[in-house]
């Protein structure tokens, strides 16, 4: 009996000692970027974590995407077919000023002011793709192999699923 109460109380407290140094450790703060292709297409830059993003880039470049993703925001080529105007749908306050996109464009460079934890930039704009064939309708995996960089990072890369997880510095929250 003795030492069914001993082990009880060696793993609560074990688990005590972990939340503990859990709660102690800096919090890292990881942006996650996503491409979603349907009726709205876009991305959504999300801070999923408390710590803000201050001051820096955000570029997301389509052209190593395996779907090469253009920007189609004219009538007429180089897009396709359902030309959109490039556009903010929420989070402009945390940007410097909202980007030039240009029709054909492969690339969207964001001046980052200050996103906050927790909160998102959602960019929406239509995408064509000039690989696989080429056509005016994109689909979410077309962005894979697209690439993220936040500031002087390392490029992130999309996956087929559209994401790409960008693992931000030590920051207390």
């Amino acid at each position: 009996m003795h030492g069914s109460i001993l082990r009880h109380l060696t793993i609560l407290s074990a688990g005590l000692i972990s939340g503990l140094s859990l709660m102690a450790s800096p919090a890292a703060a990881d942006i996650e970027v996503s491409f979603s292709a349907g009726q709205i297409e876009g991305f959504t830059i999300t801070n999923l974590d408390a710590c803000p993003l201050e001051n820096t880039t955000i570029e997301i470049d389509m052209r190593p995407s395996i779907g090469g993703l253009v920007i189609d925001t004219e009538a007429g080529p180089p897009g396709l077919n359902r030309a959109q105007a490039f556009g903010v749908l929420f989070g402009e306050d945390y940007l410097s000023q909202v980007p030039v996109v240009r029709d054909g464009g492969d690339k969207i460079v964001l001046q980052v002011r200050d996103l906050p934890g927790e909160e998102f930039i959602m960019l929406t704009m239509d995408t064509d793709h000039m690989k696989l064939g080429g056509g005016a309708v994109a689909f979410t995996e077309h962005i894979e192999d697209g690439t993220v960089i936040i500031g002087d990072n390392e490029p992130v890369t999309f996956d087929a699923g559209g994401f790409a997880l960008i693992p931000g510095g030590d920051c207390v929250a």
